[in-house]
């Protein structure tokens, strides 16, 4: 019965090729610049959304509510009617066969500053609507512009210098990226996979026993779980001055740690805990799922009564 609730059903949608932008060369102004270039785009009018809500999260957050000056333009640079339908929806018409969106995003100061960017895939990036409400179908390129002597850390594929690629939208806003003038970086193999660990605000920890403590989590997972399901895995933690939590991701976490804590505390305990069912997330509500968490439904929540699976065996 269990088996059965996870079935998941993959709808057919228009397959196009999509490029995307992001401009973070003035971190202190709280907003970034986003283009979308659009290619092979069939039909008479071209749709882009804003997600409603985040993998993971569940609530309803309306992302939309921090986009600024939609516009859009034809290969040539011909202005193309870009009109809002819906709370997270613009349609473009005509279509043309280089379609390019422009808009602008407000960034919390939480997230950037003049030494940091942190980008949310759902938060940040618009998607272009296929067989609705999912996204368009095929693959998606990132470039990103930002700071030279900044380092920038994502579970995306790199092709090239500050440029990434991911197989589908899913997969692209479910990686988010780190950007910093200085992220301290850790790295290690296990079970035929690289994992990088970046901190952002790092604390007084022993350097060397956090590593090994996250090296002897996912060897323990991956010896449990026969293997692991992924070639590469970034972790993405930020320290703060207040007890933290995390976000999974396919082959990455979002965690925030408390500063200036000792490693017998009960909130450094929490951390590995934390750290420990982030990881496990790659496999239980990843890959293994109930079929409506994925491919996604953006527009509005996804219900399901499973999530007793997904998050309790996970703790």
């Amino acid at each position: 019965m269990v088996l059965a609730a996870f079935c998941a059903v993959v709808p057919a949608a228009q397959g196009m090729e999509v490029s995307y932008t992001i401009s973070v060369l003035r971190p202190t102004t709280g907003l970034v610049d986003i283009s979308i270039e659009v290619r092979d785009a069939v039909g008479t009018s071209l749709d882009v959304a804003m997600p409603a809500w985040t993998p993971g999260g569940y609530g309803l957050m309306w992302w939309a509510k921090n986009v600024q000056e939609v516009s859009a333009q034809d290969g040539a640079g011909n202005a193309l009617n870009t009109l809002q339908v819906d709370t997270s929806q613009w349609r473009i018409n005509p279509t043309a066969p280089v379609v390019k969106v422009r808009y602008r995003l407000y960034i919390p100061k939480r997230l950037m500053d003049d030494t940091h960017v942190k980008l949310m895939g759902p938060s940040t990036f618009m998607y272009v609507v296929g067989k609705a409400p999912y996204p368009a179908t095929g693959p998606v390129k990132l470039t990103i512009e930002a700071p030279e002597d900044w380092v920038i850390a994502t579970g995306l594929e790199m092709m090239a210098a500050r440029v990434y690629t991911a197989p589908d939208y899913d997969t692209f806003i479910d990686a988010p990226i780190q950007m910093a003038d200085y992220l301290d970086k850790m790295t290690f193999t296990d079970h035929g996979a690289n994992y990088e660990i970046y901190i952002r605000n790092p604390h007084n920890y022993d350097r060397e026993d956090f590593s090994k403590k996250i090296k002897h989590i996912v060897s323990e997972l991956g010896e449990m779980m026969g293997g692991v399901p992924y070639d590469r895995y970034v972790f993405l933690i930020t320290g703060q001055n207040r007890r933290g939590g995390g976000l999974e991701h396919l082959n990455s976490t979002n965690i925030s740690l408390k500063r200036y804590d000792s490693p017998s505390s009960s909130d450094y305990k929490r951390l590995v805990y934390v750290i420990a069912h982030e990881v496990f997330h790659a496999w239980n509500v990843k890959r293994i799922r109930p079929a409506i968490l994925g491919p996604f439904d953006y527009t509005k929540p996804q219900h399901t009564r499973n999530l007793y699976v997904s998050e309790g065996i996970t703790s």
